[in-house]
């Protein structure tokens, strides 16, 4: 059986009534801890010590660093999000190399993963309190916001036979070398995401900022995402488009927070992925498709109105970054597997790692 029919095979699993579904219930109890842990991080924003901020000083500074770094809070919090990251690459890692077999039931390494983003995610929060900095002192902004547009963008490669790169068409890559991506991506994206999420839940001090609290649910939510590897609640669609499309109402919500008249490029601009790709991946009418189209394009004629038909090249902008980008990850891929294939002449990507198939 091909990885594709193996998937396939997943997709409404969620919506199953003749089993048990654990998987399902750990979506739902680690959705409630997300919105009970942003929840905590606005009660106790009052008692952080906020006062000697300065003031802000551009798109590319990032307000929320207190004026002077100590060393021992650089030491303190590189040392637990080091911690953190080894701990969930070493689940994955484990969980991948211990012949795992697509189910509705959680293993040791599910439970060991969960385990440690709650225990991180707690101590994050104690130690804002402490120390109030994060990894923002000492890497620049763009690092952060990079590293959720890299998951962004695997996806899209991974996704493009399945629901298309836009409006449900294909980027018409050629076989072999489109199934080798498809494998390569599958077997190694967990270590690039986990990367990226942890890397980014560490960046920011636990602030009750409606950015910050909307962008820590959208993390613990991609961490769960990680923590349920190997569960067929992980490859529903429904909830895969949820975590990509988060990200519109997240960074929307952090431009209006922070003052930036471009709030409506990240609104339609992420918006648009949701309504040209995202919804070309799940099962629903043609109508609601439409629906989904004329309302967004009803949305962007209202606002232009006022803001200015000379803007409106802005909807256009984080679509073609993404879909481009999309693109040069497969000619990455590709120059990759060009090299791996003169020293492996005789192997094939993903050989020892069967179960996909």
């Amino acid at each position: 059986m091909t990885s594709e029919r193996s998937e396939k095979a997943t997709i409404n699993d969620i919506n199953s009534k003749k089993e048990k579904r654990e998987d399902v219930k750990f979506l739902w109890i680690g959705l409630s801890f997300a919105a009970i842990y942003t929840t905590i991080i606005f009660l106790l924003d009052p008692l952080l010590n906020e006062t000697t901020l300065l003031p802000d000083q551009g798109s590319t500074w990032y307000f929320w660093k207190l004026p002077d770094r100590e060393t021992i809070t650089m030491i303190i919090v590189w040392t637990f999000y080091v911690i953190h990251q080894l701990l969930v690459w070493y689940a994955f890692y484990k969980a991948r190399h211990s012949n795992p077999v697509w189910g509705t039931k959680l293993k040791k390494w599910n439970y060991f993963s969960l385990v440690v983003n709650v225990v991180f995610g707690i101590l994050h929060i104690v130690q804002s309190h402490i120390w109030y900095d994060g990894l923002a002192q000492d890497v620049p902004i763009w690092t952060s916001q990079g590293s959720v547009i890299i998951m962004l963008v695997m996806m899209l490669t991974m996704e493009n036979k399945r629901r298309g790169l836009i409006a449900g068409k294909s980027v018409p890559y050629p076989e072999p070398f489109a199934k080798e991506m498809r494998t390569i991506l599958k077997e190694y994206h967990g270590y690039i995401f986990l990367w990226a999420f942890t890397y980014t839940f560490w960046f920011h001090p636990t602030v009750g900022t409606m950015g910050q609290l909307s962008g820590f649910f959208y993390l613990l939510a991609l961490l769960l995402q990680g923590s349920l590897m190997y569960t067929k609640v992980h490859l529903n669609r429904y909830w895969t488009a949820f975590l990509e499309g988060f990200v519109a109402i997240h960074g929307t919500l952090v431009a209006i927070q922070n003052g930036n008249d471009l709030w409506p490029m990240f609104f339609f601009g992420f918006m648009a992925m949701v309504v040209f790709t995202y919804l070309y991946g799940i099962n629903i009418p043609k109508y609601s498709r439409w629906f989904a189209i004329i309302s967004y394009f009803c949305l962007v004629i209202a606002v232009y109105n006022f803001r200015g038909w000379a803007k409106i090249n802005e909807i256009i902008r984080i679509p073609l970054i993404l879909w481009l980008a999309s693109l040069a990850v497969a000619l990455v891929v590709k120059i990759g597997l060009v090299i791996w294939h003169k020293k492996n002449p005789n192997k094939t990507p993903g050989d020892s790692l069967a179960k996909w198939n």
